[in-house]
């Protein structure tokens, strides 16, 4: 379990760093900016590619374990982001769902651990809430959870069935 916790911070720091680079390239030029964000399916496209990163990095977890280690694995990964959501709320207060991305110290850390899911939502529209502090923190060690809790079901019934096949013969 606390290996998958591990490797599922690390991914999700992995993802953040590739985001930002995604974005600051994005941002370089007005014309490269005004093509993404300006058409009205690019940013459907970014976000499911956001999905899509955290679903297949949760394929590379372990999953040799049992179902509540599984289930566990995103536990380290969503008690950081919510502790540095903390830490940039109670420093900040109010101007923490207001400010940009890295405008303050307060808030950075937040803002690395969580940026493909804060990425996601500011091209959905989202405006800042606690509530919204919550789902970024939620959904990608949610989305890595649910790719492997996939592989693991295939994993166990192919299990299984070769169980079966072996006390048939």
């Amino acid at each position: 379990m606390f290996k998958n916790n591990l490797l599922t911070t690390i991914l999700q720091l992995i993802a953040s760093l590739v985001f930002m680079v995604l974005a600051l390239a994005i941002s370089r030029t007005p014309q490269v900016e005004a093509f993404f964000y300006g058409s009205p399916l690019i940013p459907y496209v970014l976000v499911g590619l956001v999905i899509l990163v955290y679903y297949y990095m949760g394929k590379l977890l372990k999953r040799d374990m049992g179902l509540v280690g599984l289930l566990l694995s995103g536990v380290l990964p969503l008690g950081l982001a919510l502790f540095w959501g903390l830490v940039a709320f109670l420093g900040l207060g109010r101007d923490f769902f207001t400010g940009p991305v890295g405008a303050s110290l307060w808030r950075l850390p937040y803002d690395i651990f969580v940026f493909p899911a804060q990425y996601a939502s500011h091209l959905l529209g989202f405006k800042g809430s606690r509530d919204l502090i919550l789902v970024q923190a939620l959904i990608p060690p949610g989305l890595m959870i649910l790719s492997n809790l996939v592989a693991w079901i295939r994993f166990q019934s192919r299990k299984m069935r070769r169980r079966k096949e072996r006390q048939d013969v």
